[in-house]
C-alpha cells in the first residue's frame, strides 16, 4: 500500500513553509531573503511579512504579491532597500546621505 504525503480532509495547510526564503521585489531589484535573519525582528514589516499566517494577511503588508512566482513587490527605491538588507543581517542602520 502506497502512503499519501497529502492532508486528509479538514487538514490546514500552511499558505508557505516558516522556514522558506522570502522572495522580494524592489524597485525591479530581486532578492530572496533569509526566513532566520527576518525572524530575528519580528516587528518590522518584512519579519511581519515572513510570519504571516494567510496570503490575504502578507498583502496587506506588501504593494502586491505574485502567486505564481511567491514573490512580494514593494514600490520603493531599490537603493535604500540596500541599506534595510545590511540591518537584517547585521541588526545597524546604515542610511546613505544620498537617500
Amino acid at each position: 500500500a502506497m502512503v499519501s504525503e497529502s492532508p486528509g480532509p479538514g487538514a490546514r495547510v500552511p499558505w508557505r513553509r516558516s522556514d522558506e526564503a522570502l522572495r522580494v521585489n524592489v524597485g525591479g531589484v530581486r532578492r530572496r531573503l533569509s526566513a532566520r535573519a527576518l525572524a530575528r525582528f519580528p516587528g518590522t514589516r518584512l519579519g511581519r511579512l515572513q510570519a504571516a499566517a494567510s496570503e490575504e494577511q502578507a498583502r496587506r503588508l506588501c504593494d502586491d504579491y505574485d502567486a505564481a512566482a511567491r514573490e512580494f513587490y514593494f514600490d520603493r527605491h531599490p537603493g535604500f532597500f540596500l541599506g534595510l538588507l545590511h540591518f537584517y543581517r547585521t541588526g545597524r542602520l546604515h542610511v546613505l546621505d544620498e537617500l
